[in-house]
């Protein structure tokens, strides 16, 4: 593919929200960015802050990126050796990571369209049909048992080393519930979102709509927030990897038991 062939498959693709570079000097968000408020060369500010806290060599480890948007953060994985499951609400979005996909030829990415509200289904159709199965045998025996038999624990289909989720967590109507539904996928969270600077305070700040940047509300925890919903679904400790300073901090969040020999993680604060 020439590089005018590649600036127009990416212009037909666009608009674009993370800057990826394709190559030949083309950058996505260069040749066709997304309106808002995000920068030139988003999201490569916030890579740099945890590119050297994550393993170097993912070979060997399965990650889960639910809210993938382009895929940034799914490349960059994939590059270091991981299979990535890549999860995104987006139908465009979605479209796009497959196309990029194919353009580097990185085959250790499955991509899924998909809502985190509704990952306890399954993340494909193996684990869709053997939850309903699960299920079903589950009403028999209830039924058998005359309603006496509780219900069941829930278990994720599926386990990962860890769950990626940036700049997700302030477009959902209900976050302690997409906390919730992620938790079970790994012991291991590495997440980023806008949040109010209060280590004392544990509440939600609503924002409304605004006009050219979402069409959608918003809610903002405060850090202390954050933390306390984290513990909530399970996650014993938090560490900060970046601060909230610019609105948006960045936290490794694991249960007692995770692995984290190969992270590089920062002395706590």
């Amino acid at each position: 593919m020439t590089r005018d062939e590649l600036i127009e498959r990416c212009r037909e693709k666009g608009p674009w929200f993370h800057q990826i570079d394709l190559g030949q000097g083309v950058f996505t968000r260069s040749v066709s960015p997304r309106p808002g408020p995000q920068p030139p060369d988003h999201p490569q500010p916030r890579w740099h802050k945890v590119k050297d806290v994550m393993p170097a060599d993912m070979h060997g480890m399965q990650v889960l990126d639910v809210g993938c948007s382009d895929g940034f953060f799914s490349i960059e994985m994939a590059r270091r050796g991981a299979r990535v499951l890549s999860v995104d609400a987006s139908r465009h979005a979605i479209s796009k990571l497959r196309w990029l996909r194919a353009h580097f030829g990185l085959g250790n990415i499955t991509v899924r369209y998909q809502d985190i509200y509704t990952l306890h289904r399954g993340l494909n159709l193996w684990d869709r049909l053997r939850l309903s199965l699960r299920h079903r045998l589950w009403q028999l025996r209830y039924l058998l048992s005359r309603g006496r038999l509780k219900p069941p624990v829930y278990e994720a289909p599926r386990r990962f080393d860890f769950v990626l989720m940036f700049a997700l967590l302030y477009h959902m109507k209900e976050p302690l519930l997409a906390l919730q539904e992620v938790a079970p996928y790994s012991d291991v969270l590495l997440i980023e979102t806008i949040a109010v600077d209060d280590e004392v305070n544990s509440h939600l700040k609503y924002q409304a709509p605004q006009p050219g940047v979402t069409v959608n509300p918003k809610w903002h925890p405060t850090t202390r927030c954050l933390k306390d919903m984290l513990h909530w679904v399970g996650y014993d400790e938090v560490l900060e990897i970046a601060g909230a300073q610019d609105h948006r901090p960045i936290y490794l969040a694991w249960k007692k038991g995770a692995d984290l020999s190969r992270w590089n993680l920062p002395q706590p604060k």
